[in-house]
């Protein structure tokens, strides 16, 4: 057979604006002789990398490098193999971010060398890689192998890699700006920090075993969408045949007593499937720190991989949380707002099933203790929860955990009415949905000077929640909410006009629930009338509660007649003092007896 023609192709293309030619020598053919040689010169880097199944810029990997490269291939009773691919110009850029919130930057890498080269004498194959940049490290390997040469009936020889193979080689990286590729981590992690790793390689081809260390620095690991921030990292891992064991990993939570987090484990191929195993302690680590929700915690937890099945448990204390929930008038996406990539098309329904058979599951129970520091504000709300839950899932990852317990309120208080009520009685049962847990509430107006009760009860759901009035003894709903608005019975003569002009007094505060009283800082802003129907027996009342026991009230008459200063102290459940100072002087101690 004859040589084959030589010839050159060219591509070109406008975005961007690049030509790659690829050029070949005479492919040769005598006499059980190959022979073939060529070049490839200004291949665009984002080229390659889509042939290969990645998209760079997705990945916030851009840049002008153009690739070149060349083969010398000749076959006889030896084997000649020399073919390259490097870097013949231009720079890679990068974005990235120090994850405070400040746009992302680009950086250059400073590339001066990218080469892979792949020779042979027909006894070996080496493989030679190569990276070097200004700011996105150093990365240096080679691995070498020898062939297998056989002879057939006909003299004909055979050139093969078997599996037993032997492979010795070496790896080194170092990367001094871990930063530079935040962009290959995923959307909306930032890292930082220095790695350096160094790697033999032994074994056969069909089974390789690595022996090394890795080392990491100043690590820090951000995510301000979920207000994580994790600084002053530690890495000490080393490699043992298929294992990546990690003997020590350090972070501490930001901030002056942000908390730390040890772990160590192993991952690698064992008997050929992939399986992976973490222990981690957290001691008052400040897992979340975002306006709206600050929480440090405290624990142990074990998390396991084998394949596809992901396994985890534990047991968290809650050392310190604050949580303030969402106003409802903030804005959200309307319903028929699709963020791209987020759902499926209809039509791919069955796709989409198909996935979920195949995502990884997950077997998790974790108990989360929640501790004495658990505040939780807004929507009218300002209460401690205390409690016990757990958290589990069982089944695919895409399905959404269930959490199963009881959380109760302490010292807490709920604005309704335009007025600021104690919570009674606070219970809140999660049976599975994290989302919808059952309510049983009872928020009370506190009165120091007598024994009706009176405020709102909540029940249903959170999804479906019923609100209502309460009071004990029970009252009609009418006086009930004279009690709730006024402070006291409603009187017989006016009484419907002195309600609603109390309740649009209360609903003068808007969304937020704002009386007027608080407006001025004040609990209680009210207008009574007195046993006569005269003017002058009309009064208004001023009062402000100093702390969860000491209440104060102001009197006035608006007739100018006299005023009236009251000071409530609650000595315990049945017992309290009240002092009087104005036209009648005096201390009381007060016993109240309360009976069906």
């Amino acid at each position: 057979m004859g040589p084959w023609v030589r010839g050159a192709l060219s591509i070109t293309s406008t975005a961007p604006e690049a030509q790659a030619t690829l050029r070949w020598g005479a492919v040769t053919h005598t006499q059980g002789h190959w022979s073939s040689s060529g070049e490839l010169t200004g291949l665009p880097m984002q080229w390659a990398m889509h042939a290969l199944g990645a998209t760079t810029q997705a990945k916030g990997l851009t840049g002008d490098v153009l690739l070149g490269g060349s083969w010398n291939f000749a076959l006889s009773n030896t084997l000649q193999l020399k073919a390259e691919l490097e870097r013949t110009s231009g720079d890679l850029t990068l974005r990235a971010s120090a994850g405070d919130g400040t746009p992302q930057a680009r950086i250059a890498a400073g590339l001066k060398q990218a080469r892979a080269t792949l020779p042979s004498d027909g006894r070996h194959i080496d493989l030679q890689l190569l990276w070097d940049s200004a700011h996105a490290g150093r990365i240096s390997g080679e691995l070498h192998s020898p062939l297998t040469v056989t002879s057939d009936a006909q003299g004909q020889r055979h050139w093969s890699w078997p599996d037993g193979a032997p492979l010795s080689g070496h790896l080194r990286a170092s990367l001094p700006e871990i930063a530079a590729w935040s962009a290959l981590a995923p959307l909306g992690w930032r890292l930082s920090g220095s790695l350096a790793v160094d790697v033999a390689v032994s074994g056969t081809r069909a089974s390789p075993q690595l022996a090394g260390t890795a080392a990491a620095d100043d690590l820090a690991l951000r995510s301000i969408i979920d207000g994580i921030e994790l600084t002053q990292g530690r890495l000490r891992a080393r490699f043992a045949d298929t294992r990546l064991v990690v003997e020590e990993l350090s972070l501490r939570g930001t901030g002056k007593d942000g908390g730390a987090l040890q772990a160590s484990g192993e991952a690698g191929w064992i008997d050929g499937r992939l399986r992976a195993h973490l222990a981690a302690t957290l001691n008052g680590l400040r897992a979340s720190l975002r306006s709206d929700r600050d929480i440090a915690v405290s624990g142990q937890l074990q998390a396991a991989l084998q394949d596809q099945a992901l396994s985890a448990n534990g047991q968290l204390h809650i050392d310190h949380a604050r949580i303030e929930l969402p106003d409802e008038s903030r804005p959200t996406l309307g319903s028929d707002v699709i963020v791209q990539g987020s759902e499926a098309p209809a039509g791919d329904a069955g796709q989409s099933q198909a996935t979920a058979a195949r995502a990884p599951t997950a077997q998790v129970d974790v108990g989360i203790d929640l501790g004495d520091d658990f505040r939780v504000s807004g929507m009218g709300a300002d209460t401690l929860l205390t409690g016990q839950l757990r958290l589990s899932a069982s089944g695919p990852l895409t399905q959404a955990p269930r959490l199963t317990g009881l959380m109760q309120t302490r010292r807490g208080r709920f604005r309704a009415y335009g007025q600021d009520l104690d919570i009674t009685r606070g219970h809140i049962r999660f049976t599975g949905e994290v989302d919808n847990p059952a309510l049983d509430i009872i928020a009370l107006r506190p009165n120091f000077a007598s024994d009706q009760k009176v405020g709102v009860q909540v029940s249903g759901s959170a999804r479906l929640p019923r609100i209502s009035l309460y009071s004990d003894p029970a009252l009609p709903d009418s006086q009930t909410l004279a009690w709730l608005l006024l402070g006291h019975a409603a009187p017989t003569d006016g009484a419907e006009s002195a309600m609603l002009q109390s309740a649009a007094i209360a609903l003068l505060g808007g969304r937020e629930g704002r009386s007027l009283a608080s407006r001025f800082g004040l609990d209680e802003l009210s207008v009574a009338r007195g046993d006569s129907s005269a003017a002058a027996s009309t009064s208004i009342t001023l009062g402000k509660r100093l702390s969860e026991r000491l209440y104060a009230a102001y009197e006035h008459s608006l007739a100018g007649t006299g005023s009236t200063l009251l000071i409530f102290y609650e000595l315990s459940r049945r017992w309290s003092l009240r002092g009087q100072a104005g036209e009648n002087a005096g201390v009381d101690l007060i016993y109240r007896l309360s009976f069906d």
